[in-house]
């Protein structure tokens, strides 16, 4: 009996697509071989199981012998898992020994004879597991499967990793500069602090502010302040390497990671940023604004939290504002 299997969710979830016809020893061989290769090796949330091209013939009932060592088996599983058999009418013995080997596990098995209602409770599962992200890399159901069921949930799920990727880029990105946004922060410094303590390697950061914002918003309105955000913004990321981060940290202020640099080296980029900035000449509505901005700089010492470092650089950028703007504290 040909089976397929497909992982389909970040190996959360797998497509087994059976075809051909299915006898007795065959059932029992390949549910066998569901056990064996997923259940106990993998943490499967959740299992399709594609009938749909298969003739079933002698299907074992509930009271054989090899079911009832399958079932034993199958009830030493710890995890939760939901079950869908996808297959025609005429295969709803399938789902009741399904029913019947899992029934005391606390899982659920669910029959679908059409793909619309499949697709709802695919949907529901994804939704209600990652909270409507899904994780799954949409080249593993090929799209030149001739089997419908493939088809269909690869164009489903790729519809729904698309959706993923633009909610995830939203909920990372400030919607006005681009920059990453200040709630991603722990996504992108933990990493980089656990590899900073394990390879006892140097790690900086520079958190700046736009000098005089206030003012400008006063002088020529929000307006002007969001296109400077923007132009500011810009400078910024043009003139940092490709693997430092930058967040637009909250109204008039940023804040940049540093990877694989010292103190020294980081203040230098920060004074660099500093003079770019003096000496860029911007214009609005035919009104040059004059920019300048103060920088805090401060490398992570071995054992600070991130957020002892929060606190040091920001007590940085307060003494650059204290002695008069336009200026650099490092220490």
């Amino acid at each position: 009996m040909p089976i397929t299997i497909h992982p389909i969710d970040d190996n959360h979830g797998v497509l087994f697509k059976i075809q051909g016809k299915i006898k007795n020893q065959d059932f029992i061989e390949a549910t066998t071989n569901f056990h064996s290769r997923f259940f106990l090796h993998q943490n499967i949330q959740y299992i399709i199981i594609d009938y749909s091209d298969s003739e079933n013939r002698d299907i074992p009932n509930k009271n054989t012998e090899d079911l009832s060592n399958l079932k034993q088996a199958i009830s030493k599983i710890n995890t939760t898992c939901s079950i869908a058999i996808f297959a025609n009418e005429q295969s709803n013995h399938l789902n009741q020994v399904w029913q019947e080997m899992v029934k005391n596990l606390n899982w659920e098995v669910n029959l679908f004879t059409d793909i619309q209602s499949l697709e709802s409770w695919l949907s529901a599962k994804l939704n209600e597991k990652y909270n409507g992200f899904l994780l799954m890399p949409p080249h593993l159901i090929p799209e030149q499967s001739k089997n419908i069921l493939d088809i269909k949930i690869a164009k489903y799920l790729n519809k729904m990793v698309e959706l993923q990727v633009q909610l995830d880029i939203e909920s990372r990105t400030d919607h006005l500069t681009g920059l990453l946004h200040r709630k991603s922060f722990n996504e992108f410094v933990e990493p980089e602090m656990n590899r900073m303590e394990r390879k006892k390697r140097p790690l900086s950061f520079i958190l700046s502010n736009i000098d005089y914002f206030k003012n400008i918003n006063d002088n020529y309105g929000h307006n002007a302040g969001d296109e400077i955000l923007v132009f500011i913004s810009a400078l910024l990321k043009s003139n940092t390497r490709t693997y430092d981060k930058i967040w637009r940290w909250g109204g008039e202020e940023f804040f940049i990671m540093l990877p694989e640099t010292e103190l020294g080296p980081a203040g230098s980029i920060a004074n660099k940023l500093r003079n770019l900035i003096e000496k860029a000449e911007y214009f609005y509505q035919e009104n040059k604004i004059p920019l300048t901005m103060s920088f805090g700089v401060a490398e992570i010492h071995s054992g600070e939290s991130i957020d002892q470092l929060l606190i040091r650089i920001d007590s940085h950028l307060y003494q650059a504002k204290q002695q008069g703007r336009n200026c650099i504290i490092a220490k």
